[in-house]
């Protein structure tokens, strides 16, 4: 929350600023004031109120972010920290297209600034004194460096979320074990001591029903008991198989 905070009031202090040292320079044309500086004025400040949604919806803030200083003379500010946000949800082609695209869109803003600003900038200071092959090279450099950071800030946060991600597999994938291990500890007691009971207790009801034949109660109370032991065994094992897995009933 705090980062989210200090993100928009960055930037749009930031457009702020820069519309406004673009507005008060000697030699800046009525229209750039009234028109041009008033729209990029307006789309630095909704672009940064959007960083708040840059975890959320990435692309999108993202793409919103680059139209100041792609379309408007306005600064790259809120596109770089999108972009932090955008490369720690994208990977692939992803990343690196619109790692290429803010590089594009800072290196505008930091040409219209040191263009416009030689007196009071430390890039209009370098580029008043150098060749054009140089001052791009510059421009293109600074571009870069810039864009590294929130590149580098996004890429590691990736790495640590999935290392995370992994973490919790791996803990998740232990438990389930763990439990699938204790279903089979729960099934082998189950069939050692239960099951054991059960069939001795159906065999000797059985030898009773054959032995009894002069008390017909006795035999069928016999018949009953060991019926029962009968269906109770194959119970058990049902249950056995439920705990052990498919198939485990048919193999007993």
């Amino acid at each position: 929350m705090v980062c989210t905070v200090l993100a928009v009031a960055t930037g749009v202090v930031s457009s702020t600023i820069y519309v406004a040292l673009a507005s008060a320079l000697p030699g800046t044309s009525a229209t750039l004031i009234t028109v041009l500086g008033v729209l990029a004025w307006f789309a630095g400040i909704g672009a940064s109120v959007m960083l708040v949604w840059r975890h959320r919806w990435p692309l999108l803030v993202t793409g919103i972010a680059l139209v100041p200083p792609l379309l408007l003379p306005g600064e790259s500010l809120a596109a770089l920290i999108a972009l932090a946000a955008f490369t720690a949800h994208h990977v692939g082609w992803r990343r690196w297209g619109a790692s290429a695209l803010v590089v594009v869109a800072t290196a505008l803003a930091v040409w219209r600034d040191a263009s416009r600003f030689s007196e009071v900038t430390i890039a209009g200071t370098w580029m008043s004194t150098g060749s054009t092959p140089a001052k791009l090279t510059g421009v293109v450099l600074t571009a870069i460096v810039f864009t590294a950071i929130p590149v580098t800030v996004g890429v590691v946060r990736h790495s640590l979320a999935e290392t995370r991600r992994r973490i919790a597999e791996q803990e998740a994938l232990r438990d389930q074990m763990a439990r699938r291990e204790e279903q089979a500890r729960i099934a082998r007691e189950m069939h050692d001591v239960l099951g054991h009971r059960l069939s001795l207790l159906s065999l000797q009801a059985g030898a009773l029903e054959v032995t009894a034949t002069t008390a017909p109660d006795t035999a069928a109370a016999a018949k009953t008991v060991r019926t029962t032991a009968r269906q109770s065994l194959d119970d058990l094992r049902q249950v056995i198989g439920v705990l052990r897995g498919p198939g485990f009933a048919g193999r007993e």
